[in-house]
């Protein structure tokens, strides 16, 4: 019962650091976007 609740846990965890690894380079990109869009403005 503990193994398959640490295997749970651990497929979870590797779930949400997928999705947080996704969400962070989305974020980048946007960050890039912003700062080429305020350079061509100046």
């Amino acid at each position: 019962q503990d193994i398959v609740n640490l295997q749970f846990k651990w497929q979870n965890l590797k779930e949400v650091s997928t999705k947080r690894k996704k969400d962070l380079e989305d974020s980048l990109l946007a960050q890039q976007y912003f700062s080429d869009a305020k350079e061509v403005e100046t």
